[in-house]
């Protein structure tokens, strides 16, 4: 198939679990659907903290992940994975840490991991734990893929994205490291190690490497793998199947009623409601956030059947109904949220969505409460 352009852009996957990693999205021909790939807020809210604890301004890195504190605190929020890039690469840059990524998943404790962490904890194999993390870690990034070739003595957990993109360098050694600490919290004790291979460059100093691993170290290998000397076949000690039995029914919930991420729609949704308060985004400034060009988002908001301008029509009706239902905000702080540039024109948009003013439809519906 010819390809019509290729543009490649860095992206981030998720964080708040066993793994996290950079890569590139390649859009290519309009006959390939190219996946959008974004991440929840749940993952960036422990590495959002352990970069604050190693230097960054907590500020400086909502800024450059293009979030506030009010999207931080809705779980269900999610970003494009670009953003999660900036952070990373402000938090080397301000850092100066060669071994930021390690760092970082030393900075995590067992609850961070959330949900994830909990259902692998209580399962009741190895086996079953890595099924488990294959299954649903895209609750917290849908860009990751697992893998864990069984050897004689254990297995190789391989961390890999989709496509086959490499790891930006700086999280090479958290992707493992993570899963290490994982091991640790379920079963005590690091696991016994025979090989870890990285796809990064080796560091000047590789003692915190050693120390961290205690296993033979592979830099600039290709890939991001470990090898464990665990049968995959052996109890979890921290395994509780009452427990494992909600907690897997609560993230099949989650996974059923999550909007397909290969849909443009639905991935433009969440960045509109985010990008609102500073006004109405361009297509640009979305496709951007969602690593794609502007053509190709509305190509691709054509093939299902919507575009970028009903979409934004959409959500700001849906926003203002949502918003007017509660009586903390005024108008004005509405029409503002909604990115208007006055309530003027909020008045405007209103009255043609609704036939009434947006003060009639709150008095309305205070009536019939």
């Amino acid at each position: 198939m010819a390809v019509s352009g290729v543009q490649r852009l860095p992206v981030g996957v998720g964080c708040n679990g066993p793994a996290f990693a950079i890569s590139s999205l390649t859009v290519t021909s309009p006959r390939k659907r190219v996946p959008i790939r974004t991440v929840s807020v749940l993952s960036l809210r422990p590495m959002l903290s352990g970069f604050e604890r190693l230097g960054l301004e907590r500020s400086r890195g909502l800024e450059v992940a293009g979030l506030d504190e009010e999207t931080l605190a809705n779980p269900d929020a999610r970003v494009g994975a670009v953003n999660v890039w900036h952070l990373w690469n402000e938090a080397q840059q301000v850092t100066g840490d060669s071994c930021i990524g390690l760092h970082l998943a030393q900075e995590l404790s067992p609850n961070d991991f959330g949900l994830i962490g909990y259902i692998l904890a209580s399962s009741a194999t190895v086996r079953e734990a890595l099924k488990r993390l294959r299954r649903f870690h895209r609750l917290l990034a849908d860009s990751v893929q697992y893998s864990f070739p069984e050897t004689e003595s254990g297995f190789i957990l391989r961390h890999e994205l989709a496509g086959g993109a490499p790891v930006f360098d700086a999280m090479s050694a958290y992707v493992l490291a993570v899963p290490v600490k994982m091991f640790q919290q379920s079963f005590g004790q690091v696991p016994e190690i025979e090989e870890v291979r990285l796809s990064c460059q080796r560091p000047g100093d590789v003692g915190e490497y050693e120390r961290f691993f205690n296993a033979p170290l592979m830099f600039e290998a290709g890939e991001n793998a470990i090898t464990i000397s665990i049968l995959l076949d052996a109890t979890v000690p921290t395994a509780d199947p009452a427990l494992n039995q909600v907690l897997e029914g609560y993230a099949k919930s989650l996974i059923a009623n999550a909007p397909s991420r290969d849909s443009a729609a639905g991935a433009l949704q969440e960045q509109v409601v985010r990008l609102l308060p500073e006004g109405v985004p361009s297509a640009s400034r979305a496709g951007e956030e969602l690593g794609m060009s502007e053509r190709s988002l509305r190509r691709r908001l054509r093939e299902e059947g919507t575009s970028f301008s009903e979409i934004v029509t959409r959500i700001r009706r849906q926003l203002a109904l949502k918003h007017l239902d509660s009586a903390d905000l005024t108008v004005s702080e509405i029409a503002y949220l909604l990115g208007f540039s006055d309530p003027t024109a909020f008045h405007r948009a209103f009255r043609s969505w609704e036939a009434c003013t947006p003060l009639e439809y709150r008095h309305r519906k205070r009536q019939e409460a």
